[in-house]
């Protein structure tokens, strides 16, 4: 990861300014809807304490958070929720279809997903093996020593194959102001999906 990107104060990575910033069009209408936060970063969390928006959060491993449930099988009725946040998260699960498939049922129809994942733009396709097994096989396959994919160009097209409407966030699309605090990263695509039921 490049360090330059880490911002020396709330230690926010350009997906979490990227995300703040598309975010701060929408603040009235978020205090309105039933938000659930995947893995819930600290930087992302201040953002919406500071703008008083209630979340709840959910983690398979962090005790803190309010649901300790399995992205893949939530356990949540049908339409549970208004907008869902899932920022680097199905990189680690064993199966993004399955997750995207539950993200898919509890969102409500006509609201809104946002996620993003590491993106390596030399790859056409998806890469996963599930014989990497080793911290130093997965670092060098997919990253990250707790990673098990690693998504490439074509990630646009799988989130449409789960069912959803797709739009692109891109930290170069903001004002001239933003663009310096987004990027160049060596980790962050600098990309996050809208996704739509």
């Amino acid at each position: 990861m490049n360090p330059f990107v880490i911002c020396p104060h709330c230690f926010s990575l350009p997906r979490h300014r990227i995300l703040a910033t598309y975010l701060n069009e929408y603040i009235s209408e978020l205090k309105n809807k039933r938000i659930l936060i995947f893995a819930a970063e600290a930087s992302v969390k201040s953002w919406f304490d500071n703008q008083k928006i209630a979340y709840t959060t959910a983690d398979l491993f962090d005790k803190k958070a309010e649901y300790n449930i399995d992205i893949m099988d939530t356990g949540f009725e049908d339409n549970s929720f208004d907008f869902i946040i899932c920022n680097h998260v199905l990189e680690h699960v064993k199966d993004y279809k399955r997750a995207l498939k539950e993200l898919h049922r509890i969102i409500s129809p006509g609201q809104h997903i946002i996620i993003s994942f590491p993106i390596d733009f030399k790859n056409e396709t998806l890469y996963e093996d599930d014989s990497i097994h080793t911290r130093w096989g997965r670092i060098r396959a997919f990253g990250q020593y707790d990673h098990v994919r690693l998504f490439g160009k074509n990630s646009k097209e799988l989130l449409k194959e789960a069912g959803f409407e797709v739009e692109e966030i891109r930290g170069e699309d903001f004002d001239s102001e933003i663009r310096p605090i987004v990027g160049p990263a060596d980790y962050d695509a600098n990309v996050l999906f809208l996704l739509s039921k």
